[in-house]
């Protein structure tokens, strides 16, 4: 398989791909919100548009569409079975549902409006996938860029993606979260180097690079009217804390003292205090 490092210096020629170019103009367009306050899908709307132009320097630069290069050279030799853009009517039924629009449930469509608008193939929304998929993505950046026996990315690469940005007061990477406000469901329980990403409908995944760890929370919070995140937040923030606190929390330790009593009472202290932490980390 291609192991591919891009460096984007420049685009290709406007007249190589128009029909696609018009297309995704076309969809933007037809996509956008008519303001910030009634966006429902796009949380950030630059960033999404830079992942759309992106997917096009895919299709241009391997000439082939997105889809098609990434199941070849990421997917397949990954192993990933239920990882795909557009999904055929037969796994109707392993598919969980998102809203209503224009009168009809959508199942296996993508809920995004823009990547609707441009066939459900785009740089920022569109992919439909299962958490062990998920797991053999996260364990192949841990392993920087490999997974059995299969390079996938170089490690320079997976480490300039996991860099801060100097944008954004650096609390964002290369596609990746940090320390944004979007974060703290998980962020303020995981050590400083971790990296996630939230999905708007109520996905989330978040690495750990040192210590090689990972967690993958797929929740459904648009079904059926989009009204469910605060019991989606909430719901990741207990499960991130307590992952966070078998996985990072700093060893307690009992200093020796003469007096055996003390001793004990030391021992007693720091058994409590374990049990604290897990209910105050519960209840944050």
């Amino acid at each position: 398989s291609t192991c591919w490092r891009p460096t984007l210096v420049s685009m290709p020629s406007a007249s190589s791909g128009m029909y696609s170019m018009k297309r995704m103009t076309y969809g933007l367009r037809r996509a956008r919100p008519a303001s910030a306050s009634t966006s429902s899908s796009v949380v950030n709307p630059r960033i999404a548009t830079a992942l759309i132009l992106l997917g096009e320097v895919v299709r241009r630069v391997s000439g082939v569409p997105l889809d098609r290069y990434v199941d070849k050279h990421v997917y397949k030799p990954l192993g990933l079975r239920d990882t795909m853009f557009n999904p055929p009517a037969s796994l109707r039924d392993r598919i969980a549902p998102t809203e209503f629009h224009n009168g009809r449930l959508m199942i296996g469509e993508v809920h995004d409006p823009r990547s609707r608008a441009l066939g459900g193939v785009a740089g920022h929304a569109g992919l439909f996938s299962t958490a062990a998929d998920l797991a053999r993505l996260c364990r192949m950046l841990l392993a920087d860029g490999t997974l059995d026996g299969h390079r996938i990315l170089q490690p320079t690469t997976v480490r300039l993606m996991w860099m801060r940005s100097s944008e954004g007061n650096g609390s964002r990477a290369l596609g990746w979260d940090i320390s944004s406000t979007f974060s703290r469901t998980a962020s303020i329980f995981f050590p400083p180097e971790a990296v996630g990403h939230l999905g708007f409908t109520g996905t989330s995944v978040w690495l750990d690079p040192p210590s090689r760890t990972y967690l993958i929370v797929l929740t459904n919070r648009v079904h059926p009217s989009g009204g469910g995140g605060d019991k989606i937040r909430e719901l990741r923030t207990r499960i991130a804390a307590v992952t966070a606190a078998q996985l990072f929390r700093p060893p307690l330790t009992t200093v020796a003292m003469a007096d055996a009593t003390a001793s004990a009472s030391e021992t007693e202290a720091d058994s409590t205090a374990r049990g604290a932490f897990g209910q105050l980390t519960l209840d944050t």
